[in-house]
């Protein structure tokens, strides 16, 4: 099974269905896509991770440290909040 997963602008990543719900992507594209109860997970071989709440609304991104950038969405699914794991954070207008 091939899995395509969009990103803002023309990039499409394709990823390979290996076990479960691990996909791996393609030659040349070293990410890992995850699922786990509806929420995915991608992997960058840098280190960053990218996680996806079941409403494919991103809910952080995880920096090499593991320190991660939490997202916050109103009822409408607007963000309305980035946070860092350092208390840093920007609200409206972002």
């Amino acid at each position: 099974m091939v899995t395509s997963w969009h990103t803002r602008g023309s990039l499409t990543r394709l990823f390979i269905k290996e076990l479960g719900w691990h996909l791996q992507s393609v030659p040349g594209d070293y990410g890992t896509l995850t699922q786990t109860g509806g929420v995915y997970q991608l992997a960058e071989k840098t280190g960053i991770t990218y996680r996806f709440r079941s409403d494919r609304k991103l809910d952080y991104i995880q920096d090499r440290k593991r320190q991660p950038d939490h997202r916050r969405y109103d009822g409408s699914g607007k963000l309305i909040r980035v946070q860092h794991s350092n208390g840093d954070h920007a609200g409206p207008g972002l």
